[in-house]
């Protein structure tokens, strides 16, 4: 097999609002520390490198609402951390907003550090709620995720 290394533009997220509530189809990067204040709800596909010696904290999580795709990547050191809090009882931290709620596709890589908190009603940590159906979801081996 052969490397192959691939370019393209990213948002830096600690320069981004903490107070969006959305992110649009696109690359995204953390360096340093960030915090977004509200649930983020993703539209279309985004993709979030989690760079090393980098944190990024989502307050009240990540809706991935059904037809839309979130990838998480990390890098090869072990500090580098996304966390996903959901404070709203019944949702997941990364997926559904509620025990209806269908979920999108789900990505996270071998190398991203998570940890994940969901709302006391809520049935997943990742995906979709009791009644709804999830798209795809993929964690790799060797994906460092803490299930709070």
């Amino acid at each position: 097999m052969t490397a192959e290394r691939r370019y393209a533009n990213a948002t830096l997220l600690r320069e981004l609002d903490g107070g969006i509530d959305d992110l649009y189809s696109g690359w995204y990067y953390s360096e340093g520390w960030k915090s977004f204040d509200d649930r983020v709800t993703i539209h279309g596909t985004v993709n979030i490198i989690i760079t090393d010696s980098s944190y990024v904290r989502f307050d009240d999580g990540i809706h991935v609402g059904a037809g839309n795709t979130l990838n998480i990547y990390g890098q090869d050191r072990d500090d580098q951390y996304l966390e996903a809090i959901a404070d709203t009882h019944d949702n997941a931290a990364i997926g559904a907003n509620n025990q209806t709620d269908h979920c999108g596709d789900i990505y996270i890589s071998r190398n991203a550090g998570i940890t994940v908190k969901k709302g006391d009603d809520a049935p997943e940590y990742i995906g979709a709620g009791y009644y709804g159906t999830c798209g795809t979801v993929t964690i790799e081996d060797g994906a460092n995720i803490v299930y709070n």
